[in-house]
């Protein structure tokens, strides 16, 4: 019952005990809304008292639980007292369903060093066990609850496959199982979730070269078959990335190709290609709800953004796809490079160059708009950061607001990488803790839900 006409049945009640015994006409209230209400007898008057009592306190109770929904959640909308002051402008980009998805997905973040915990030995009896290998944490449904409370919309599950298949590729169930309960949390949470295939970059499971092109292709082929059905009926929330970082791992040219016009990195690039294109077709192919609709992203080499903005790279064809433009690009950013990723000792800085590295993260962003955004092809950013350096948190939180506000001017989603990771002089990319299940360094938290977010 709306509330205009509890009021009006209130009013009417008070006339019906004034005049016991005594039938009161119709009534009518004029508001924004007109309501009309049904003659009330004075016979009917307890009856009505219940009603509106009952009403009356199942308003209150609804308008409680909204109050505690509002506080468990912060508003995205509030500027934080702590937030770094970035101005820019938002770039004109076409209307288009990717570019509209693409801002929806706002603030995002990494569930990392979690599912795509690996080793070359399959060390493990229980394949779960492999969920704390990395860090110690088991992944709760409070976790995800806290994540979203905190403005995050979206949250990368990196995932390696290979220690948790058989000879013929066919996925463990119980691993299977244990991934489609995290991301299901997350999308009753409302958030989008991205899933990939992660740490699978090994010759014997996924490697970009001509010697190992047939092999790759049944396995990325292979898994992404089981996760597509599996994951099927999950709705347009849930991306689908195709890889990670695909690159010549433990070559001299693992990160860099020097020379694209050399035949290694023709293959390669021409591999790279070939694979997404490959993955692009089962998931399209494979039965589920969802699964000729969905975002599907795709990398270039090594993730980086350098290799998509090559001429070599081709995005993929949807030839099975039921809907235009459903396909996405996506990148990994740790840039400016000394200040975000560099390991210690190798000219690495604890300070951000507000000058430089406005300069740097302009001409990068600028260019995927040109190529891509400008011309209605969404792009994603969803690994980047600044990893920890002796407590440099004010400087981190100065590089997450002009890193964020300016990828978010050109139309670009971010995730930041976080490992859970908080000590040491590796790579110290955690923000959530989840042992306490809270997040840590709330001025770079700030700047990443509210720029992330506009």
């Amino acid at each position: 019952m709306t509330t205009i006409k509890k009021r009006i049945i209130a009013t009417m009640l008070i006339a019906a005990l004034a005049l016991t015994g005594c039938e009161s006409t119709k009534a009518s209230v004029s508001s924004a809304d007109t309501v009309s209400t049904e003659t009330v007898s004075a016979s009917s008057t307890e009856e009505v008292k219940e009603e509106v009592k009952d009403e009356t306190q199942e308003t209150v109770s609804a308008s409680a639980s909204t109050e505690e929904k509002k506080e468990e959640k912060k508003d995205e909308n509030v500027r934080p007292d702590n937030l770094i002051n970035v101005l820019v402008s938002k770039h004109k980009a076409p209307e288009s369903e990717a570019l509209s998805f693409t801002a929806d997905m706002g603030a995002g973040i990494n569930l990392g060093n979690t599912f795509d915990a690996s080793d070359a030995k399959n060390i493990f009896d229980d394949d779960l066990k492999f969920e704390t290998y990395w860090q110690k944490d088991v992944t709760t449904q409070d976790m995800i609850k806290a994540i979203r409370n905190e403005g995050f919309k979206t949250i990368r599950i990196p995932v390696a496959w290979h220690n948790h298949v058989d000879d013929d590729f066919n996925i463990n169930e119980k691993w299977m199982n244990r991934v489609y309960e995290v991301v299901n949390w997350a999308l009753e949470e409302d958030m989008y979730v991205i899933l990939n295939i992660h740490h699978d970059n090994l010759k014997k499971y996924m490697y970009p070269s001509y010697e190992c092109r047939e092999n790759s292709l049944k396995y990325v082929t292979k898994i992404w078959a089981q996760v597509a059905e599996k994951f099927g009926d999950c709705d347009e929330h849930l991306v689908f990335e195709s890889l990670n970082e695909p690159r010549l791992s433990g070559t001299d040219i693992e990160w860099n190709l020097p020379d694209l016009n050399a035949k290694e990195a023709k293959e390669t690039l021409d591999c790279i290609n070939q694979y997404n294109q490959a993955i692009v077709d089962t998931i399209r192919q494979t039965p589920g709800a969802y699964n000729k609709t969905r975002y599907i992203t795709v990398p270039g080499y090594a993730g980086s953004p350098d290799y998509i903005l090559c001429d070599q790279f081709v995005v993929p064809t949807d030839t099975y796809g039921e809907k235009e433009n459903r396909i996405l690009l996506t990148v990994h950013a740790y840039r400016p490079y000394l200040f975000a990723l560099a390991d210690p000792g190798k000219g690495d800085t604890k300070t951000f160059d507000v000058e430089g590295g406005v300069s740097e993260l302009n001409s990068l962003f600028m260019n995927l708009f040109v190529k891509y955004v400008k011309n209605g092809t969404g792009v994603i950013i969803d690994e980047f950061g600044a990893r920890d350096r002796g407590g440099n948190t004010e400087e981190r939180a100065k590089f997450t607001a002009y890193f964020v506000a300016y990828a978010r001017s050109y139309r670009m989603p971010v995730c930041w990488w976080d490992n859970n990771n908080f000590s040491g002089s590796g790579e110290v990319f955690g923000i959530f803790k989840r042992s306490a299940c809270k997040f840590e360094y709330q001025d770079i938290v700030s700047q990443l839900v509210y720029y992330g977010n506009r």
